[in-house]
């Protein structure tokens, strides 16, 4: 596999050149401290004085090194004006041409910063990094980013672009190598025709099953929960066919995860034209197992939005019930309140007579 193209051209100008300053910025970073004027103390000629304070402002800035002739003018001019130096007395290719000097500079600004280099011990820790990284299908650009975080955060030089590049193509390779062997090794032809199954057209339809699987329908109506069921015992039956093989692959969930994007926004095509079989079953297996995991969790979903959606109705059932009721329970309420007052206004008149003193016990 060729080189991974990680960023775009402008973003590695970007990353692998210094950083261009505002006049606020150069106040900031190529502020004369003090342990800046003690590295500047052995220093002779006008050059290695300015070129020193350089370095220590780009690496101040971005936590990198960078070529000298890629030293901006504007940086140089207002340096030398801080230093009452001519920029006409500033040699950078003379610079450049010393290397030496030039390292020598880098490993005494990482020294005044409490920074390291990166040197063979930090290779070994961010080559675990990219692994780890790469292993659980993280974004190359994302693994680029995180990483330059990390080294800041840990006070390491960051290395170049091209050296993450590189060795995230590297271990890419690696990495997908090893799982193809474990493919080629471990499949069965069994696993093969199930898997083959998926880019070849059936009987049943005129289009392959992968077609199918891609999409699923979110319906809580009865017709389309029973055909997703029918979908999903399809997916399960080829799903313990296959897990033999998933075991030995052991994807992580965002391998998995990437693979079956990969099959899901692809054409048929590409699949069915893929060169290496060991490749294509990698995906297609990788592409069952997401779906097997998905669409159980598709189905609770769907299960709790029936539920749901029952709930809802009985309650709206029963707010209709009481409205119809209302009426009904305000005339019964009106009827029992009158035969109250009827009741009250007998025994009103009960007591009136009852207490006329001019009535004898018979009348």
């Amino acid at each position: 596999m060729p080189r991974l193209s990680i960023l775009s051209p402008e973003e590695i100008k970007l990353f692998d050149k210094p950083p261009r300053l505002t006049l606020e910025q150069r106040q900031k970073y190529f502020y004369l401290t003090d342990k800046l004027l003690h590295l500047l103390k052995n220093l002779r000629t006008p050059t290695n004085k300015v070129c020193m304070i350089l370095q220590w402002g780009y690496f101040r800035a971005s936590g990198r090194f960078f070529l000298v002739n890629d030293f901006y003018l504007p940086d140089v001019r207002y340096i030398s004006q801080q230093l009452d130096i001519p920029p006409s007395n500033i040699d950078l290719y003379d610079y450049q041409k010393k290397r030496k000097i030039c390292g020598e500079h880098q490993i005494a600004i990482l020294k005044a910063m409490n920074f390291r280099s990166f040197d063979t011990d930090e290779k070994q820790w961010m080559k675990l990094q990219l692994e780890s990284l790469v292993s659980k299908h993280m974004q190359p650009r994302e693994i680029i980013f995180y990483l330059a975080s990390q080294c800041h955060q840990r006070k390491i030089e960051i290395p170049s672009y091209h050296y993450f590049s590189d060795s995230i193509t590297k271990i890419y390779n690696l990495i997908e190598n090893n799982l193809l062997t474990i493919i080629k090794q471990n499949i069965t032809p069994e696993q093969i025709s199930h898997l083959q199954l998926l880019i070849d057209e059936n009987q049943e339809s005129s289009s392959p099953l992968l077609t199918h699987w891609k999409t699923h329908n979110n319906s809580t109506k009865v017709k389309w929960i029973g055909a997703e069921i029918d979908v999903f015992n399809h997916i399960k039956t080829c799903f313990y066919i296959v897990y033999p093989l998933l075991r030995e692959l052991n994807l992580s969930a965002s391998s998995t995860d990437y693979y079956a994007t990969w099959v899901k926004k692809s054409k048929l095509s590409q699949l069915k034209q893929m060169p290496d079989k060991a490749r294509l079953y990698l995906h297609l297996s990788a592409f069952i197992q997401h779906q097997f995991y998905q669409r159980q969790d598709l189905s609770i979903d769907i299960f709790l939005k029936s539920v749901q959606a029952i709930r809802n109705q009985a309650k709206n059932n029963r707010i209709k019930d009481e409205h119809e009721k209302r009426g009904e329970r305000i005339v019964l309420m009106k009827q029992l309140v009158d035969e109250q007052e009827r009741l009250e206004k007998l025994i009103s008149e009960i007591t009136v007579i009852i207490n006329q003193s001019h009535l004898s016990d018979p009348d």
